[in-house]
């Protein structure tokens, strides 16, 4: 729950405008002031982030060690969004300035995500 806005503070604090211009956008759209429509978002994303990381810790239910779910936490999610970016770079010109805040963004989502185990493990 805690991944998803981690990730999003990170990419809101390197990119504050790339963030900024949708949300103003939705907040207008919406009829309500920004600081709702960011409050929104970040309750959005901490939902996904709970989502994804609750697949996550599923699949990796057997990894018992933390340094092995965190390599492969960044690998997988660093690689994913990587991907990603590489799909969508040719139909968004300005996602060049943004791909290392997208990247650093997945990466701090994929740390976070390694802490379930320790969540996982600590109920023994």
């Amino acid at each position: 729950m805690f991944a998803g806005p981690a990730a999003l503070g990170l990419f809101h604090l390197v990119q504050p405008s790339a963030l900024g211009r949708p949300i103003e956008a939705a907040a207008s759209g919406h009829a309500v002031q920004p600081a709702v429509a960011i409050g929104v978002a970040y309750v959005t994303i901490a939902a996904c982030g709970a989502l994804v990381g609750g697949l996550f810790a599923a699949v990796t239910k057997y990894l018992k060690r933390f340094f092995p779910i965190l390599v492969w936490a960044e690998l997988f999610f660093v690689s994913l969004t990587l991907l990603v970016v590489a799909l969508l770079i040719g139909r968004h010109d300005g996602l060049h300035g943004l791909a290392p805040a997208i990247l650093g963004a997945s990466a701090v989502y994929a740390a976070f995500v390694s802490l379930a185990l320790a969540i996982r493990l600590g109920g023994r």
